[in-house]
């Protein structure tokens, strides 16, 4: 994470909160629903509008997937959030785009949220989409950490104490 800079900003009003329930398609074409298929596991979820997906990626996803290798406890997932009138067309040519960037190996752990996202927006603290919005969620889909922006050195640090916090809980 040296070099890297950003800002982000604690969502606390939906820490120690289930996840909501979020049904969406992986890239790869799988159906998901969270936090249904992550039950016993440590999940890092980012919800992200399209702009998002390569820098939250970069910052926020890979470094933790590589800080958990190997570790079948512990997913990470992304969702792509994409809402409006041209919702359907719109998540189609995003997830094609996806596909030609992301690495296969991702594309069961990228999924795309077409719909209303108001539902979501006051259990997710959603509240500005130029944002992304980072959850830690553990084996029982309780919304544990909770932060929206760009990475920052600090943040990941947090982030990965407390997911080694969580993952000795559940031993």
């Amino acid at each position: 994470m040296a070099g890297r800079t950003g800002s982000t900003e604690p969502i606390f009003a939906v820490e120690n909160r289930p996840f909501p329930h979020l049904s969406a398609t992986s890239l790869d074409g799988t159906a998901v629903t969270l936090p249904d298929d992550l039950r016993g596991s440590l999940a890092f979820i980012v919800v992200a509008f399209p702009r998002w997906v390569q820098p939250v990626q970069e910052t926020w996803t890979g470094p933790f997937e590589k800080a958990f290798a190997g570790n079948p406890r512990v997913k990470a997932y992304m969702v792509v959030a994409v809402a409006g009138r041209l919702e359907a067309s719109l998540a189609d040519r995003v997830d094609e785009a996806l596909r030609g960037v992301l690495p296969p190996e991702r594309h069961g752990r990228v999924l795309t949220y077409a719909g209303d996202l108001d539902e979501y927006a006051g259990q997710l603290g959603l509240d500005d989409i130029s944002l992304a919005y980072l959850y830690l969620v553990d084996g029982e889909g309780v919304i544990r950490w909770a932060e929206k922006g760009a990475a920052t050195p600090e943040g990941f640090d947090r982030l990965l104490e407390i997911a080694r916090t969580i993952l000795a809980e559940y031993r």
